[in-house]
């Protein structure tokens, strides 16, 4: 549009209003991951043009529309429609959840509403335990050498990860009108997101733009005080865990049976004793791979699970796939039921509702497990008829694999407590998105002492300081995905997740803050993922990523592992192509420059 000489007074109102917007501009700027050059260049321009006006001397000229946005992060081809689609479950024959609360709006999953709802509620699993499938397999050091090579055609030589998969991450329309909690309370402060002006990023390759580098700060470790400058400028490579692609695509290529993982979204992890990892799993498929790459329909599908990574067998160094050195990596699915009717470990309360998990946290000697549980559930019998209802807390026991009766945790602030949890001195972190569809926000609490069981010591950060109560909790950063890291680095604190203001966006994101509650300062694109829509790996406009985070257990030095999820917007294609919905494992390379 244009902008007309208004006369003097018009000039100085239209000033005064262009001046705001532009302040307002440079605000939304510091708000939004990857376009806060793009805008505040549009702020000085418009503050410019204010100067222009209140002089008298503005002239018809044309204006950028407001939401015509310079975005140098944005998705580099056209995106699909954001909304998730619907399908029958094998099983059930009701509809399935394609998109939740992962990526671009939502958690994404393909979670079915009839899938384990139709079983007896069982809440503590003690007596009936939980069955840790006996299906054991070595990883072998040649990917190729499985039956189910990584999908044929549809995975390009150039994509960092062969193999494993994912959850959903399109923007649910309705999930701010479906939340059953409404936000309790003014927030205290505002969510911080970028503290510093212009670039902090060196891009290295087509796919990975930049990133911060990890310092020899422990991963378990609170940051040293007085170490911290939020001044870095980083620099990333990449590369493919071989170790790890290869172990779960031949694991999930080779199942025989139902009770056998597949493939699934979370991917969570936490040290377990006897040098097991637990790799925990949200929506999760069983069963067994077809020799042409695809999954039957009959693949029994669940809530949640956990994978349990077995310690490593060393082969001999002729046999050694990579440079990590360890190919002999088995793993064993853990899932409630009986092998022939699989269930999720923690199946469903109700018949219209289930469990997803989030972070967890391994007791000291690592024969306990603290797994973080959401529960959702429907409330109509429309498409987009449900919603997060809860917090809840699931205690494992390892060694048998039986659970404690389920616990409650807070949810009174609608914020699921479950996107990640770090070990901080003698305190527990624990960071929360607030969703409310189209905007999610990060928060932040603390347990003195670690007990996640005691929530009355439970305390949430303000903004200004820690109140008991929850509903004064703060915003922290804004545009997060609902699974996310925050670990330590170099001193303080690196967030790692997806800007979820940007639909599908491909980029993974890094924010650094001296502080664990921020502010956070915008450190740029660590990683692209190479899979995600029509110029990805598969071709495909449907395929998208989301569920990105840092593995400090398994990262050494200035090398992370980062894993994120693959996910469809057609069920079909999950059933036609097993590689697509399994977790990809890559490791970062950080370097300060």
């Amino acid at each position: 549009m244009s902008l007309l000489n208004p006369g003097p007074r018009g000039s100085a109102r239209r000033a005064r209003q262009l001046t705001g917007r532009a302040r307002g501009l440079t605000g939304r700027a510091r708000g939004l991951t990857g376009r806060a050059r793009g805008l505040t260049g549009r702020a000085g321009g418009l503050t410019e043009r204010a100067r222009q006006l209140s002089r008298g001397d503005a002239a018809q000229s044309p204006m950028v529309p407001t939401r015509q946005l310079d975005c140098e992060d944005a998705a580099q081809s056209p995106r699909p429609d954001p909304r998730p689609v619907a399908g029958p479950h094998p099983h059930s024959g009701s509809s399935t959840v394609a998109a939740h609360r992962g990526f671009a709006n939502t958690r994404g999953s393909t979670a079915r509403r009839g899938i384990a709802a139709r079983r007896p509620a069982v809440l503590g699993l003690a007596s009936a335990g939980v069955l840790a499938s006996s299906l054991v397999f070595s990883a072998s050091p040649v990917a190729a050498a499985s039956p189910v090579a990584a999908a044929g055609p549809k995975v390009a030589a150039t994509s960092p990860v062969t193999a494993v998969g994912p959850k959903v991450a399109a923007t649910s329309p309705v999930a701010a009108a479906t939340s059953p909690v409404a936000v309790a309370g003014p927030k205290v402060a505002a969510a911080s997101r970028v503290a510093t002006a212009g670039p902090k990023v060196a891009a290295s390759g087509p796919t990975v733009a930049a990133g911060p580098k990890v310092g020899a700060v422990a991963a378990q470790d609170a940051p040293a005080a007085g170490a911290c400058s939020t001044d870095v400028r980083v620099s990333a490579t990449a590369r493919t865990d071989d170790a790890l692609t290869s172990a779960f695509t031949r694991y999930g290529n080779n199942g025989a049976g139902f009770d056998h993982w597949s493939g699934g979204d979370s991917t969570y992890s936490a040290r377990l004793s006897g040098g097991r990892i637990a790799w925990i799993f949200s929506d999760t498929f069983l069963g067994s791979a077809a020799a042409d790459g695809s999954r039957p329909r009959s693949s029994p599908f669940i809530n949640n699970s956990i994978v349990v990574q077995q310690p490593v067998v060393q082969q001999p160094a002729a046999q050694q796939p990579s440079a990590t050195g360890s190919t002999g990596i088995r793993l064993r699915t853990v899932h409630g039921g009986t092998p022939n009717r699989p269930e999720a470990i923690l199946p469903p309360s109700t018949n219209n509702s289930w469990y997803w998990f989030g972070a967890a946290q391994p007791s000291d000697d690592g024969r306990t497990l603290s797994v973080i549980a959401l529960r959702f559930e429907r409330f109509g019998p429309g498409y987009w008829d449900w919603r997060w209802a809860s917090n809840h807390l699931l205690r494992l026991d390892t060694t048998r694999w039986t659970a404690e009766p389920l616990r409650d945790l807070p949810s009174a602030a609608n914020v699921q407590w479950s996107a990640w949890l770090q070990p901080a001195g003698d305190d527990l972190l624990v960071y929360g998105v607030e969703d409310l569809g189209a905007e999610k926000y990060l928060h932040l609490a603390k347990v003195p002492g670690g007990d996640l069981t005691a929530v009355d010591r439970w305390q949430y950060w303000t903004g200004t300081g820690w109140s008991g109560s929850e509903k004064q909790s703060a915003r922290i950063l804004d545009h997060v995905a609902n699974e996310m890291s925050v670990t330590p680095w170099r001193g303080g604190y690196l967030a790692v997740t997806q800007d979820t203001a940007v639909p599908f966006d491909n980029a993974v994101r890094g924010y650094f803050s001296c502080r664990p509650e921020g502010p956070f300062t915008d450190l740029g694109v660590l990683y692209r993922m190479p899979e995600t829509g029509p110029n990805g790996s598969y071709r495909d406009p449907n395929v998208f990523g989301y569920n990105a985070h840092i593995h400090p257990d398994l990262s050494t030095g200035d090398e992370l592992l980062l894993t994120y999820n693959v996910n469809s917007l057609s069920e079909s294609q999950l059933y036609a192509d097993v590689s697509i919905y399994r977790p990809r494992f890559v490791r970062l390379n950080l370097q300060l420059g």
